[in-house]
């Protein structure tokens, strides 16, 4: 018993504790609202939600930028100087304000080009506002200093805020623009207290426009990986609200975001590594190793465990949570529930362990191959199989970019699993 008193004392376990209670809240939330909305919105203005919502997610991740591990990894290696502190924080918010800008006009070009927002131009302007609440989340803050339980405690508060209005006044397919309303509301609410609790410890500080446009610059490689990422991992719902039917989009975007809900319950493990890996890597080489290989194996065990569950399961998933007139999600939950084994793997070799090796110049290019094969899929698939063809394009990139990753960090002799010399291992700075 003392033991265990003793384990849950850590930081590192509180921390994942913490994620862990947020993540599971996370997963069961949606699996309350997804059968509301698929029932009550129908699958052509359920599609519209979702189309609008990968369109949040997209702007969302330009505001956001990558920071998420450029400026995670930096409050990391300085959480004990309050001066380095403030200047991190105050240079990677001036970058976000004008992303924010970007972020904008984006939104005008989208507004003239696409009819669906022409016609209902709330749905864009709910897109925006999720967009620029998310991006300028300081999450990557609490995660360097790994003081995470308080803004994870706030984020389940204000999504479950978010579905108890969903509930009660989103009632037939015309409020289908209120739904992105009442979630920029939430995650707006959130994000004050957020960055409160933030600016009350390093204290607000002013950001030149060159100190700004120098911190985006660094945070590029980081920015490049992440926006090629979710070519493959989220754009696909929106290429299939353009080259097909909004009722195609949620065949494949409601089970997309089941699989991304389920395989969320690896993001914990995920992220309490991160800030670890990166410390040991630069002071303990040979714990790094060690704490990686056996994230690796966790995250591959639980990958595969929710990915069976989703394939074998995916009729029973599809009419509980889905309804009648969604039968042709069926397939496609099949085999996006195949991408979980994988994309749990990748998310520890390739992110929690090349980005703190300084190798994220190299996971890149590998993202950028199979961001590449996952569009020329995408629109080879889609004309011919739909939906189903968009879930086979994700499986398809996600089984190459984690063999690439296995493949290269061996011949590097970087690979956690290999026997090496440690003597004779170069690690990257």
């Amino acid at each position: 018993m003392s033991k265990i008193i003793q384990l849950l004392r850590q930081k590192l376990v509180q921390n994942a504790l913490a994620l862990y209670g947020v993540t599971i809240a996370n997963a069961l939330l949606p699996l309350v609202l997804i059968p509301y909305l698929a029932r009550v919105l129908r699958p052509d203005a359920w599609g519209m939600v979702l189309f609008a919502q990968t369109a949040a997610i997209w702007l969302g991740l330009l505001v956001e930028y990558g920071f998420a591990y450029s400026a995670t990894r930096e409050v990391a290696r300085h959480m004990e100087q309050p001066e380095k502190l403030r200047q991190i924080v105050a240079e990677v918010m001036g970058g976000k304000i004008l992303l924010c800008g970007i972020a904008a006009a984006i939104s005008v070009v989208l507004w003239l080009v696409i009819p669906a927002f022409r016609a209902n131009p709330l749905l864009l302007i709910g897109a925006l506002w999720i967009a620029v609440a998310q991006g300028l989340s300081p999450l990557w803050y609490f995660q360097g200093i790994e003081r995470m339980r308080l803004p994870a405690v706030l984020d389940v508060v204000f999504r479950l805020l978010f579905v108890v209005s969903v509930f009660l006044w989103i009632k037939s397919p015309d409020d289908a623009a209120a739904v992105l309303i009442f979630q920029a509301a939430s995650i707006t609410l959130s994000l004050l207290i957020s960055l409160r609790m933030m600016y009350r410890q390093v204290s607000a500080g002013l950001c030149s426009l060159t100190r700004a446009w120098a911190t985006l610059k660094d945070a590029w490689q980081f920015f490049l990986f992440v926006a090629v990422v979710n070519v493959y991992a989220k754009a696909n719902s929106f290429i299939l609200g353009l080259m097909t039917t909004p009722a195609a989009v949620s065949f494949y975007g409601g089970p997309e975001r089941l699989m991304r809900g389920i395989l969320s319950l690896t993001g914990p493990v995920n992220q309490v590594l991160y800030p670890r890996l990166t410390h040991l890597v630069k002071h303990d080489y040979p714990a790094a190793r060690k704490t990686v290989r056996r994230g690796t194996v966790m995250v591959a065990l639980i990958g595969m465990c929710l990915g069976l569950s989703l394939t074998l399961a995916a009729p029973w998933f599809v009419n509980l949570l889905f309804g009648k007139g969604y039968e042709a999600a069926v397939p496609v939950l099949r085999i996006l529930g195949l991408v979980c084994p994988f994309s749990a793997v990748n998310s520890v070799l390739g992110i929690r362990w090349m980005f703190p090796l300084g190798m994220e110049r190299t996971y890149n290019r590998i993202v950028m191959w199979g961001a590449a094969m996952d569009v020329v899929l995408v629109l080879l698939f889609i004309p011919i199989h739909g939906a189903l063809g968009a879930a086979w394009a994700v499986l398809t990139t996600e089984v190459f970019i984690t063999a690439a990753v296995f493949v290269l960090l061996w011949r590097a002799k970087l690979n956690p699993f290999q026997q090496v010399s440690l003597c004779a291992v170069e690690v990257p700075k």
